[in-house]
């Protein structure tokens, strides 16, 4: 078996963010105690680059806090990706892109502006 230290540090996500977790987890359990950054670091390092990104911008302090924002994290980018109806800056919006409530929106200017 490989030295758990080297595995942690090369642990890569490949699948979900739970299959990463529990994977790092049981590394983790394996090397000792490491101070809290180390395990973040290590953990960072591992995730995918889109999910890594968002979640260095909230930046967490502790490996739970960093564990289950990268799983929100993934959770929003399937929404994202998923092609159904999801709420962004621009409001709600169907598969189809159109934005639903545009139309009321510009009457009840219209009207407002009278």
């Amino acid at each position: 078996m490989e030295n758990p230290f080297e595995e942690l540090a090369t642990l890569k996500q490949s699948g979900t963010v739970e299959e990463f977790v529990e994977a790092f987890e049981l590394l983790s359990s394996q090397v000792g105690r490491l101070p809290e950054d180390q395990y973040l670091g290590y953990f960072m390092s591992g995730l995918k680059p889109q999910i890594r990104r968002r979640v260095r911008t909230l930046n967490p302090q502790t490996r739970m806090q960093m564990m289950r924002i990268a799983k929100d994290v993934e959770e929003e980018l399937k929404e994202d990706d998923d092609g159904g109806r999801y709420v962004s800056k621009k409001g709600v919006q169907s598969n189809t892109g159109r934005n639903e409530w545009a139309g009321s929106f510009q009457r009840n200017t219209r009207v407002v502006g009278m």
